[in-house]
């Protein structure tokens, strides 16, 4: 009977104890203020991309719309959002798990 007493305490323990799993990946939302960059290009790199001395290509790329631009499903980190106008912008991007940080681009 004692062991019985030991066993549902360990289950019930155990049972209260299990939380809920933390996301492991994170989200941006940048933000659109200038109507100028509708139909540009973009590219998404990790910040290695600062220091690479070769051909680094893009983690995800695509054209900027009227919308915000949603990047979702990072992992945590630091990136960088190349913008390619007549020049390139640089945009440093840090991603949280388990969040979604917004940026504006004025």
């Amino acid at each position: 009977m004692r062991r019985l007493l030991i066993v549902f305490a360990l289950l019930t323990i155990s049972l209260y104890s299990c939380e809920e799993e933390e996301p492991l990946t994170g989200n941006a939302l940048l933000r659109m203020e200038r109507d100028d960059l509708q139909g540009v290009s973009w590219d998404l790199y990790t910040e290695a991309y600062l220091n690479a001395d070769r051909f680094v290509p893009p983690l995800d790329q695509g054209i900027l719309g009227t919308a915000d631009l949603r990047l979702e499903g990072l992992n945590p980190g630091n990136y960088v959002l190349v913008i390619r106008t007549g020049f390139q912008w640089h945009i440093a991007v840090q991603i949280t798990a388990g969040q979604t940080r917004e940026f504006r681009i004025q």
